[in-house]
């Protein structure tokens, strides 16, 4: 990993929440991305999990530019991608490219592979439009499908067939960041695997530089060198993927991991549940001070008052809790905010 490839600064999306019978007046702000700062090496994966709704997907939307900031900056190689548009936005979008979820509805049903994988091609005018068909094939065969298939649709194949075409469609104009929004989340489990191993696979020939979202801690821990743990807009808890699943820091984040199954069965017997009591606060009311603390085992009445900064703890090591020192269990000591 070297220098930063993506720095997102301060970062903020906000969606106004229509009210009345011309939904002329605003009952509010929903509050998706509130604040958020992330710097992504190059070659680094960075996996960023939490629960559903904690504004994972808006984050990863707003970097390559389908939903629009609010406020704050996003630089990719030094060039700020919240305030381009038109032709400005378009020269960058190759580089920067995203995986859906569900490859049922990233994929058009009319079209065949070969139409949607050569679009880009022919867009970009990555290879002369009388290589496009050998291109096509050689990104099948990267995927690990046959080339043979490319005249097929979408309904001939299977759910994990769908997301490496999905896969291949990414790859096409030679990405050097790539956004994963829960790339495996709508396949079956003995195909997960199989999509996150040619996902890691791609990364290291590639030297692609991934941000990989999840609701599951265990989909990003053998993949990601840097874990961040967002919720309710903001992120809680960031540091290397292999200290968060041994040490972590955050009551939120120590939830999460303890939610994790072993594999060693004793391990697995002595895992201790942390459990949760209610659902995740509204982004449209989020409460006073820590928004976690409706829910934090260890709560206290200052966690109601001052909102935590995402504070460095080692120099590896960031967390948003003003509690850290008394909780139960180890923790480094806070020392200036980040």
């Amino acid at each position: 990993m070297s220098a930063a490839l993506l720095q997102i600064e301060n970062l903020r999306v906000h969606f106004p929440v229509k009210q009345g019978f011309l939904r002329g007046g605003q009952a509010g702000v929903v509050k998706a991305v509130d604040g958020v700062s992330l710097d992504v090496a190059a070659g680094e994966v960075l996996g960023l999990v939490g629960e559903s709704g904690c504004g994972k997907s808006t984050l990863a939307r707003s970097v390559v530019r389908l939903v629009q900031p609010t406020a704050g900056a996003i630089r990719f190689e030094g060039q700020d991608l919240a305030g381009r548009g038109g032709g400005a936005l378009r020269a960058l979008r190759p580089r920067l490219q995203m995986i859906f979820q569900d490859p049922y509805a990233s994929l058009n049903p009319r079209r065949s592979v070969y139409d949607t994988l050569a679009e880009p091609l022919l867009v970009h005018g990555v290879v002369p439009r009388n290589a496009v068909a050998a291109e096509v094939k050689r990104l099948m065969e990267q995927v690990g499908l046959a080339g043979r298939f490319i005249r097929k649709y979408p309904h001939e194949f299977s759910g994990g067939q769908r997301q490496r075409i999905a896969i291949a469609r990414a790859l096409a104009l030679r990405p050097k960041l790539v956004l994963a929004d829960e790339p495996v989340s709508a396949l079956d489990v003995s195909v997960q695997a199989q999509i996150l191993n040619l996902l890691q696979e791609l990364c290291r020939e590639m030297g692609l530089t991934m941000i990989l979202i999840s609701h599951d801690l265990s989909v990003v821990r053998h993949m990601a060198h840097r874990i961040a743990v967002m919720y309710l807009g903001k992120i809680v808890e960031l540091g290397p993927g292999h200290d968060v699943f041994r040490t972590p820091l955050h009551p939120y984040t120590r939830a999460l991991v303890s939610a994790v199954p072993r594999t060693d069965p004793e391990a697995e017997h002595a895992r201790k549940r942390i459990l949760l009591e209610g659902d995740p606060p509204s982004p449209l009311n989020p409460p006073a001070g820590c928004a976690f603390h409706p829910r934090c085992p260890w709560a206290a009445p200052e966690c109601r008052r001052g909102l935590p900064p995402l504070a460095v703890h080692t120099a590896d090591r960031r967390a948003a809790c003003i509690r850290l020192e008394t909780l139960p269990g180890q923790a480094p000591s806070a020392t200036t905010p980040a």
